[in-house]
């Protein structure tokens, strides 16, 4: 089975889009064939698949990008049906998976009825495809505090549900909340993420506080990842 990597949010707009198009970046250095897929995606179309496809030139069929759409979704839910999407999920991703090195899998956007199942959803998939998890938090009109307590709390479920968290990238910081979101962290930092203390990185514009596991990103993906951010 393919090497790979599910990159989940926390909430709708925390910019995993722009985080999924860096890491296909890194990827596509050194594996040949990567591929993109989403579990759940609306039924009108998704603008992340067409988006990675279009810029990487991936020629995988549109429909062998996704699992389930949102509708068939819903109506499972509707119906106590949850563990169908996991498995409708979990079958097209193994029947793409053959095929390639690397597939790099992004989480829903709750932006819809299935939002308040999102976060359980994703963990549960990831997990189901032995997928290590790279979390992207938001912290556009947060107070650091609201950051944090968001981040364990989301960090909390992933791990409850057996999932391995390697990276938490904190998207949108306030420029002049910048150095009270590091000390927070560093001082405050819930149990979860006391494994990633050591491994805090800020990179320049847009403002983002990252910590990753850089050994286990390199080995995961085969990329030379920076020590520190530039």
């Amino acid at each position: 089975m393919a090497d790979n990597l599910y990159i989940t949010a926390t909430e709708a707009r925390s910019g995993k889009s722009a985080i999924s198009l860096g890491i296909m970046e890194l990827v596509l250095r050194k594996v040949e064939r990567v591929a993109f897929f989403r579990p759940i995606v609306a039924s009108a179309g998704d603008n992340d698949i067409d988006l990675i496809a279009s810029h990487f030139k991936l020629d995988t069929p549109y429909e062998d990008m996704f699992g389930v759409t949102s509708e068939e979704a819903s109506e499972l839910i509707g119906h106590g049906r949850e563990e169908e999407i996991i498995e409708k999920v979990i079958d097209k991703y193994q029947r793409l998976s053959g095929d390639f090195g690397f597939i790099l899998c992004e989480g829903t956007d709750f932006a819809s009825v299935t939002a308040a199942f999102e976060l359980d959803i994703n963990a549960e998939i990831s997990n189901n495809l032995g997928s290590p998890v790279l979390l992207v938090a938001n912290a556009h009109q947060k107070t650091p505090t609201e950051t944090i307590r968001t981040i364990d709390m989301a960090l909390d479920s992933l791990t409850d549900k057996g999932c391995q968290t390697v990276a938490t990238i904190v998207n949108r910081v306030n420029p002049l909340q910048r150095m009270e979101t590091a000390l927070l962290t560093q001082t405050q930092m819930p149990a979860s993420l006391q494994k990633l203390r050591s491994l805090l990185h800020t990179l320049p514009r847009p403002s983002i506080w990252v910590s990753w596991d850089i050994a286990f990103l390199r080995g995961r993906t085969g990329c030379q990842l920076p020590e520190k951010a530039p």
